[in-house]
């Protein structure tokens, strides 16, 4: 949500992109739909997921496992998206996000995967289509400053994180959680410390 509020504050109306949807993902939907983003295009390889990335304010959603991502993305924008958030750290989902980038659009990589991730894409989608990747740790935020302003927008109704929710689970059946955690469930899982 960071990303979406300190990197691209001024995207009402424009088009957004976000790769993956585990909770930094709809982390960003609930980001893309509070400024005013339009479209919200989210991709990911779980539908139910995916269901959740609409209930939190996607207007469309890919699953790229069974259609090619980008082919999809211009067939909903036919010049490519203003903005990308890249929420999983794989090379082919950053060069992806970055593809399905529209002349000057930014591409924001958020997903920390394996350290020695390389990145490629053409490099005259840089130079030619003037396109940018920018990474942002913890959304960019001064922490201090961002998690209140996110509880005020929260607490005036602007923010839906009570949907963002999955699976409750009592302190003794944490491991129950790591499994839902690690099986990809849908939204962020929930251990009651009673």
């Amino acid at each position: 949500m960071g990303t979406v509020l300190n990197g691209m504050p001024h995207a009402a109306g424009e088009s957004v992109l976000i790769v993956g949807a585990g909770g930094v993902g709809l982390s960003a939907v609930i980001g893309a739909a509070a400024v005013g983003a339009y479209p919200i295009i989210v991709a990911d390889i779980d539908d139910q997921k995916l269901d959740k990335a609409r209930e939190l304010g996607a207007t469309h959603t890919i699953n790229s496992k069974l259609v090619d991502l980008v082919t999809q993305v211009l067939e909903i924008t036919e010049t490519g998206v203003h903005w990308a958030i890249e929420a999983i750290g794989r090379e082919e989902t950053i060069t992806a996000a970055v593809t399905a980038l529209r002349p000057r659009g930014t591409a924001f990589v958020i997903g920390l995967g394996n350290p020695n991730t390389d990145i490629r894409f053409p490099l005259n989608q840089a130079v030619q289509q003037e396109k940018t990747i920018r990474g942002s740790l913890y959304g960019s935020s001064n922490l201090s400053v961002q998690i209140p302003q996110i509880l005020r927008m929260y607490l005036a109704g602007k923010l839906p994180l009570d949907a963002m929710l999955g699976n409750s689970f009592a302190l003794d059946e944490i491991n129950e959680a790591f499994d839902d955690l690690s099986g990809g469930g849908a939204g962020r899982a929930v251990i009651l410390m009673t």
